[in-house]
């Protein structure tokens, strides 16, 4: 048992509040040990007590229900079927770093909860550190608005000219450098002219009218004759049924929403029928190692999910003979050929690591499909791809809510 508690809490910070809590079925005694047992317990020590008084040393905790002064006849947590032997087994262990926090321990013989053993509360005052979130740019673009000839004019426009503003000391062979200033110039281009798309939220079907019985009802909440709990219970059946039939009117709504949507805009359609269907699957603070050992600090996880994901892509392939490569070997793409491709591209895909949609490079110019194709010519001659080219983005989709094993 205490073999699984230690494997189990090994994994916890300094800083995080370590409580035990349970039936241990261990008698420390009434005799202070160190800052582990106190004054106040009950009986004799015996074996299993000694086992957890050296656990509670190893993982420095100390027992609270022996530190706070409670009537000898009320200390028991557990009573046998016959009512005569009762023994104080239930303990509640809290990390000795947080002594202070705890401001009292008692247990309640006179509980009426069902069972053999009484409840042990403990009360405490633990001051958490709030946590700090990090910021997350919304960085979903609205390309609805690239369908709009005049945005898209004024897009080209715009880039054209923040290519020429950052287009100082030209090196037609950096690529890095030049995929950073076209990687630029979109992106301030796009937050001029397209911004970013704004969350609507969901759609709440609660009314005024709603709003109002509820603020009537509150006025018969205590009332105690017959005809006021009358009326309570008349005004909450009919708020029940127009909360119903408001919920099914907004369904209906959004229903004949998409259905218009998937005749005109896949897209949208989609996304609609997301919102209607969404189902959140929470992810797991931990993970499964190889092992099948549970772990739960960040640089692990990570390091997990790179293991995971070199075998997965992982293959066998006998090396390749390199040949000398001759200049007249070397691919030369045209503007035509690259504004042919960039034409196939397809509309209302995910990003990379540069969140440069599709949707931007279609807009390009003569002055920016120059650019971008000197930056591919660049790649092939000097073998040098820009960093953002050598990057993905891994987003784990939980199958179940916080799911721990990587499958």
């Amino acid at each position: 048992f205490y073999d699984d508690l230690r494997k189990t809490i090994k994994h916890k910070k300094f800083q995080e509040v370590l409580v035990l809590i349970g039936d241990f079925n261990a008698k420390v005694g009434n005799q202070k040990i160190d800052d582990i047992v106190g004054p106040f317990g009950l009986g004799t020590k015996n074996d299993p007590g000694d086992l957890l008084i050296n656990f509670c040393l190893e993982s420095k905790l100390f027992i609270c229900n022996t530190w706070f002064e409670q009537k000898e006849s009320a200390r028991h947590t557990w009573t046998s079927p016959n009512g005569i032997i009762k023994n104080q087994i239930d303990f509640i262990c809290v990390s000795k770093r947080f002594r202070n926090a705890v401001t009292n321990a008692k247990v309640r013989p006179g509980a009426d909860c069902g069972s053999d053993h009484n409840p042990v509360l403990v009360n405490m005052n633990v001051k958490l550190k709030r946590p700090v979130k990090k910021r997350i740019e919304n960085k979903k673009w609205d390309l609805d608005k690239t369908k709009q000839l005049e945005i898209k004019s004024s897009f080209t426009r715009t880039l054209t000219q923040e290519i020429q503003k950052l287009h100082n000391d030209y090196n037609p062979m950096n690529t890095e450098e030049n995929w950073n200033t076209l990687k630029k110039a979109l992106d301030i281009t796009g937050k001029e002219v397209i911004g970013y798309r704004k969350s609507t939220g969901k759609k709440k079907w609660m009314t005024q009218e709603i709003l109002d019985l509820m603020e009537n009802r509150k006025k018969f909440k205590k009332c105690r004759n017959e005809e006021e709990k009358a009326k309570y219970k008349e005004l909450k059946r009919k708020i029940q049924r127009l909360c119903r039939k408001e919920r099914e009117n907004m369904i209906n709504r959004e229903c004949e929403e998409a259905e218009r949507l998937e005749r005109i805009d896949s897209a949208r359609f989609h996304r609609k029928v997301n919102e209607l269907t969404w189902n959140v699957k929470k992810m797991s603070n931990s993970l499964n190692d190889a092992n099948g050992n549970e772990i739960f600090e960040p640089e692990q996880i990570l390091k997990r999910w790179a293991e995971y994901c070199a075998n997965l892509y992982k293959e066998e392939r006998p090396d390749l003979i390199v040949n000398e490569v001759r200049e007249e070997d070397i691919p030369e793409f045209s503007v035509i050929q690259i504004k042919t491709v960039i034409a196939k591209l397809n509309n209302n895909k995910s990003p990379g690591p540069d969140y440069i949609p599709a949707e931007f490079i279609k807009l390009l110019d003569n002055v920016g499909l120059l650019f971008l194709t000197d930056i591919i010519n660049a790649i092939y001659r000097t073998g040098i791809i820009p960093n953002d080219f050598l990057q993905s983005i891994f987003i784990p989709l939980p199958k179940i809510s916080k799911a721990k094993k990587l499958c």
